[in-house]
This record gives C-alpha cells, sequence and structure tokens, in this order.
C-alpha cells in the first residue's frame, strides 16, 4: 500500500508557500516570522535575583493571523484547522514567559501555522499534488 505524500518538501515551502502565497498581495515574505518575535525584559526580581521574561506581541498575532484569513477566504471551502494562536492565559501574555515556556508556545503557534499555510497551499498553488514519488511511503 502506498500513502501519499502531503506534507511537502522543504523545498516545496521556499519555493511554493513564500512564493506562490505569501508573495501575493500585500503579504509580505518574512510574514510567518514575525508572531515569533517576543519582547523581553531584563531586570531584578523582588527576591533579587536577574530574572528575563518574554512577551508576545499581540499586534504582530493579530495582523498575522488577519492575513491567514484573508488567504482562507480566497479558498472558498471551510478550513479544517484553527488559526494558530499561543493559547496562554491572560496572566501569562501580563506576567510574560519564561524562556522555556515562551519556547514551547513558539513551536505549538508555528506547528499551527504550518497546517493552515498547507491547508490553503494545496487549495490555492496548482502545482500542489499528493503524487511525489520521491517521498511517498509504502507499506
Amino acid at each position: 500500500m502506498t500513502l501519499p505524500c502531503i506534507y511537502p518538501s522543504e523545498k516545496d515551502w521556499k519555493e511554493g508557500i513564500t512564493f506562490t502565497i505569501l508573495g501575493q498581495g500585500k503579504h509580505h515574505l518574512l510574514a510567518i516570522w514575525e508572531p515569533l518575535s517576543f519582547n523581553f525584559l531584563k531586570g531584578i526580581s523582588e527576591k533579587g535575583e536577574y530574572t528575563l521574561k518574554y512577551f508576545i506581541i499581540e499586534h504582530q498575532v493579530g495582523e498575522f493571523r488577519q492575513s491567514l484569513q484573508e488567504l482562507r477566504l480566497l479558498t472558498k471551502t471551510p478550513p479544517v484547522f484553527p488559526l494558530p494562536q499561543f493559547g496562554v492565559s491572560q496572566k501569562l501574555l501580563q506576567e510574560g514567559l519564561s524562556e522555556e515556556e515562551a519556547c514551547q508556545v513558539a513551536a505549538i503557534f508555528r506547528v499551527e501555522t504550518e497546517a493552515c499555510l498547507l491547508e490553503i497551499w494545496v487549495k490555492l498553488c496548482p502545482t500542489m499534488s499528493d503524487k511525489c514519488s520521491d517521498r511517498e511511503w509504502t507499506l
């Protein structure tokens, strides 16, 4: 049994998504990385210890989600994957994240973003196909 290839190669991501999808209209090529940037604050805690807190830049996340939503509207079919979100509590948004927490939420956001982009790409990009013989898996 052969399973179709549904996940693009690194070359597909660079050439297909960047230039075919994000390169259209007002979407600039590095938009996917903006929500993964954090503001950070270095300081001394109440206990007198050095501390570093990371803060999500909410307007960048909002603008990126809006861009994804606009691209979804071009597909004219209901999406399968939800828009990416960091999924952190309001308290963490206000108090900031540790480095480990920031890495974890960024990783989840990136995976959710890739799922949305892949779904959009499959619907909008004429070169996207499940026929990729060099990457098919046979069981």
